[in-house]
């Protein structure tokens, strides 16, 4: 093969034949790409372990066709997508990009950023304390064991508040564990309407996974929830409040209630 000014001169020969033919290669340039978180309702929030996703509009802004590796940057770092987009001068693309968020992320907000070879732009990620609701039948007057777990950096401290709507016969706390060690609570509040509970996790110089353990009477009502306002039911580490993701639904039998539920997040 012999190159030129124009492109790369090929030879294809056979037994019987011999051709030759010049290709163009043509350079494919960067362009210049913008990129903007698009959903303000993406979603962004889930407990750990589920994938979260974020919409980008990409645009390529200049007059010639490009090509650019747009990334996206969860937790500084943690999680990097990548995705290669190519664009006609003046086009523009909305792309998904996917975090599959591990099961040992702490609870919190995560930076979230977005970048091209020309353009930024940034968000946010929570990752939730994760509610179990331990049986999904149960008539009237059964107890019902609830679960709020996740993982959590040390030392910290923890509030847990839960109001029942309307209210429950009884709820009762059983204890607060990191990895499986009884935490003292500094103050706590069980009762028909609801659950209150803070802890201050000191003696523990690594993360851990919290369970905050209470039971719920179901009483013979149309049905029972939480409250879905953030001022009455979260869960609050080192003074930043959270909803509540997870389980959100009971089901009622033998009594004139369907469900337990509560709040989906």
């Amino acid at each position: 093969a012999d190159a030129d000014d124009d492109g790369q001169d090929v030879t294809v020969s056979s037994e019987d034949q011999t051709d030759t033919a010049t290709l163009s290669v043509e350079e494919l340039l960067d362009g210049e790409f913008t990129v903007e978180f698009t959903d303000p309702d993406q979603d962004s929030e889930t407990v750990a372990g589920e994938e979260q996703t974020f919409n980008v509009s990409i645009e390529n802004v200049a007059d010639e066709t490009g090509q650019q590796t747009v990334t996206l940057n969860w937790g500084d770092g943690t999680h990097l997508v990548n995705e290669t987009v190519t664009l006609g001068d003046g086009e523009s693309v909305e792309e998904t990009f996917t975090v599959e968020t591990a099961d040992d992320e702490f609870i919190g907000e995560y930076d979230v950023e977005v970048s091209s070879d020309d353009d930024t732009d940034a968000t946010n990620a929570i990752i939730l304390a994760e509610r179990i609701i331990e049986d999904d039948e149960a008539s009237a007057g059964d107890e019902v064991e609830v679960i709020v777990t996740g993982e959590i950096e040390q030392p910290v401290n923890v509030t847990l508040l839960e109001t029942f709507d309307p209210s429950a016969d009884d709820s009762s706390f059983q204890g607060a564990f990191i990895d499986g060690e009884l935490l003292p609570q500094q103050a706590q509040l069980f009762d028909g309407n609801g659950t209150f509970a803070t802890f201050f996790a000191e003696d523990y110089d690594e993360g851990g996974t919290l369970e905050i353990d209470y039971t719920v009477t179901v009483p013979d009502a149309d049905e029972l929830g939480y409250v879905d306002d953030i001022d009455d039911t979260f869960f609050e580490i080192e003074g930043e409040t959270f909803d509540i993701g997870g389980d959100d639904t009971i089901t009622i039998v033998d009594s004139t209630q369907s469900s337990l539920a509560a709040p989906a997040v």
